[in-house]
């Protein structure tokens, strides 16, 4: 009587099984080698991703890359290609998280995939763009990452958005 097959699965089709108490569920948890919860981590958010519609689930699925990521990582294992995957699902999340008008999460979310990104990385100026927009929502500022982001823009010809990040500065600076 450790878990209990629920009534309804989330996913049509599938069998769902949950713990009958969240300290059974966090005992059996620890009791797994962390390669082999960094795996299952993987496992889990490619099984989301092959899911119709996995866009809708971008936040479960950045959990899961980011939590592989971590595990990975702690248990001394090569973690480049999860570190790209959990950049990229974290970019998602943040992308869904905006269009939800979900801004606190956004700015998270593109907080984390920024941390993961390399500097010279060519998307870098459209990801600084998008964290500096919802810090500009949320909390009035992120001047700088829109700075940032305007002069990488123009780099990379991309004038349209550096010219949407230079009225957002001008906004922010008259307000």
């Amino acid at each position: 009587e450790f878990v209990r097959r629920e009534r309804r699965s989330v996913v049509a089709g599938e069998r769902a099984y949950t713990f009958c108490h969240v300290l059974v569920r966090d005992v059996a948890y620890g009791q797994i080698p962390r390669a082999m919860r960094a795996e299952k981590h993987r496992l889990a958010a490619e099984w989301i991703s092959s899911l119709p519609r996995p866009e809708d689930r971008a936040e479960m699925l950045a959990h899961h890359y980011v939590s592989a990521l971590e595990l990975s990582q702690a248990a001394g294992e090569e973690s480049a290609i999860l570190s790209d995957q959990a950049q990229v699902a974290l970019q998602l999340a943040g992308d869904r998280a905006t269009g939800l008008n979900a801004f606190a999460a956004a700015v998270r979310f593109y907080r984390r995939a920024l941390a993961l990104l390399p500097e010279d990385d060519p998307e870098r100026p459209q990801l600084l763009f998008r964290y500096g927009h919802v810090l500009n929502v949320t909390e009035g500022r992120g001047d700088a990452e829109l700075t940032e982001a305007v002069q990488g823009l123009l780099v990379a010809g991309d004038s349209e958005l550096a010219a949407e990040a230079e009225v957002m500065l001008a906004e922010s600076a008259w307000h």
